[in-house]
């Protein structure tokens, strides 16, 4: 049950553990899809934060689509249980944490409609600094969703 998980803030998650718990609120929420089947999701994606303001992305692969789709929803607050961890690394990514989230068989959603993060997603990144050549391309400025 989710009340009886042991949660962790985000700025905690690390490889020194195989499974997190986490309380945290969808900011950002998309679907990435095969480029040969347009019509089938490959995966979907996205960002948490918790209480507060740390972020992680989050990804639930093909295989586990089925059982997640209708859980989760952009904006609302869940309890996410039994969550794996990977290395976050690549261009483009979506939040400077250095571990990304992977949804496992095992792993739990619970809406939580009575637990509220209201801090601002926004890191706001000023024009200059994106086309002056000083901001870090290895990640999506902060104005989208880091």
């Amino acid at each position: 049950m989710a009340n009886l998980a042991e949660f962790s803030p985000i700025f905690e998650i690390s490889t020194e553990k195989f499974f997190w718990n986490i309380k945290a609120r969808v900011i950002r929420l998309w679907q990435v899809f095969d480029f040969k089947r347009n019509t089938l999701p490959f995966s979907s994606e996205m960002v948490l934060m918790d209480e507060t303001g740390n972020k992680i992305h989050a990804s639930i692969k093909k295989n586990l689509l089925y059982k997640f789709k209708n859980d989760i929803f952009e904006g609302k607050c869940f309890s996410f249980e039994n969550m794996g961890v990977a290395n976050n690394g690549g261009n483009y990514r979506t939040t400077r944490h250095p571990f990304k989230l992977n949804f496992q068989f095992g792993s739990m959603v619970v809406f939580l409609p009575t637990f509220s993060i209201t801090k601002s997603p926004y890191n706001f990144v000023s024009i200059p600094e994106i086309v002056g050549g000083s901001y870090d391309t290895d990640y999506l400025p902060g104005n989208i969703i880091c």
